[in-house]
């Protein structure tokens, strides 16, 4: 992404009545699809857009953990709710800090988000509902059957999209169309400015809470001015989100990894995202040259005592922990055997080996450094012709992919 990052437009809600977004798809993906609140009036809808936020100043969340919960939870929608749980924490909680958890069935006493899956558009309130000092509920609807909302593309797809929609909503954004600098470049759904409605940058055609957006709602991405503007207000996360971070998975790699995948999604990497966050991870799949799940945890007893088979879990621990502590989850990477072996790169980052980690992926693949005993990848070009002649011959991505996809398993020596 650039550089340079425009601020997008965050409408805060400043009033106390709930105000309802209904939500629904881009007239650019289907003409005959029905918009979001449907058969609520003009003054409950808040409608949004893709790459700008629409923030109302009062219905901002106080702190960074919202509760989450289903009012109905059922088996049939269980892969539905942990896609969408997966989605909002990988997109919105990825890069604020902003903590979605809970997630489970809700009680009498349940705050934060109350989720309800019925056959109807999907809406959401906007942001955080306050009595007083104390919060109340703010309600959510979500459509996991399309008999009454029709999905055109796909329901993963659709289920993703719209949690992302529907959360930026319940984040405090509106709809980035009702802006008042929208000068009738958007004219889909369009409401009166809200009284509460902070503008934050310019207009933004790529907000997720456009409803002009080229891609309906963004295909679920969230557009650099979005996430200046969740920033802006919740602060940016302390890291990027579990799911998606560089160490643990890049979506090159893990479609290049696999050809069932490749099968199933050409070079789509949003596909191949979503597959990895609600299938691959649970699968043991590799999606990193730093992290493989499955030897992670079946090389260290306390490893495999703590996690069993929960592949995320182990990720989780990866990141927050394993990682610092020096161990091992890939064979072409060894954070101690890195720091070892360069004294610039010792001298650089010390004892901070996350950050040695990630200056393996950005300088020191392309410099062809070596991370680990078993793999070398000068030496690996240099002792495989065939290798080297279709990747190139300084092509140090390509060595790495090659051992890890097929060079390993076919008996091919990785170092001296």
């Amino acid at each position: 992404m650039s550089e340079k990052r425009v601020w997008s437009f965050l409408v805060l809600g400043l009033v106390v009545s709930a105000a309802i977004v209904g939500c629904g798809s881009n007239e650019s993906m289907l003409d005959t699809l029905p918009r979001d609140g449907y058969g609520t009036t003009e003054n409950d809808v808040v409608k949004g857009d893709v790459n700008s936020l629409y923030v109302g100043s009062s219905r901002t969340w106080n702190q960074p953990f919202i509760d989450v919960c289903w009012d109905n939870p059922a088996p049939q929608f269980q892969r539905d709710m942990d896609l969408v749980s997966a989605v909002v924490r990988g997109t919105w909680g990825g890069v604020a800090r902003v903590n979605f958890r809970g997630w489970g069935a809700c009680d009498a006493n349940s705050k934060g988000i109350r989720i309800t899956i019925e056959d109807s558009n999907p809406r959401a309130e906007v942001g955080a509902h306050r009595n007083g000092a104390a919060e109340t509920p703010s309600r959510m609807w979500l459509n996991f059957t399309y008999g009454n909302f029709p999905c055109y593309q796909g329901k993963d797809y659709c289920n993703w999209v719209i949690a992302v929609h529907e959360f930026g909503h319940a984040l405090g954004f509106y709809h980035e169309q009702d802006r008042g600098d929208n000068g009738g470049r958007c004219n889909e759904g369009v409401a009166a400015s809200q009284a509460d409605g902070v503008m934050i940058g310019g207009f933004d055609m790529n907000s997720v809470m456009n409803y002009c957006n080229p891609q309906w709602n963004g295909n679920g991405q969230l557009s650099q001015s979005d996430i200046d503007g969740v920033t802006r207000f919740y602060g940016p996360t302390p890291s990027r989100a579990p799911g998606t971070d560089e160490l643990v998975f890049d979506p090159r790699f893990y479609l290049a990894m696999y050809g069932d995948l490749r099968g199933a999604f050409g070079g789509d990497m949003n596909a191949g995202t979503w597959h990895y966050l609600v299938n691959g991870i649970n699968e043991g799949r590799v999606a990193s040259f730093v992290f493989d799940p499955v030897r992670y945890v079946n090389s260290y007893g306390d490893l495999q005592q703590a996690f069993g088979g929960d592949r995320a879990a182990a990720r989780s621990h990866f990141l927050s922990n394993g990682l610092n502590e020096g161990r091992v989850a890939s064979p072409v990477f060894d954070v101690n055997y890195y720091l070892a072996t360069y004294p610039d790169i010792a001298a650089a980052f010390g004892a901070d080996r996350v950050a040695a980690a990630r200056h393996w992926l950005s300088n020191g693949i392309p410099e062809g450094r070596r991370a680990s005993a078993e793999f070398d990848p000068q030496y690996y070009l240099a002792n495989n012709a065939d290798i080297a002649n279709a990747y190139g011959r300084h092509n140090w991505y390509g060595a790495i992919q090659h051992y890890l996809t097929n060079g390993k398993n076919e008996g091919r020596r990785g170092a001296p």
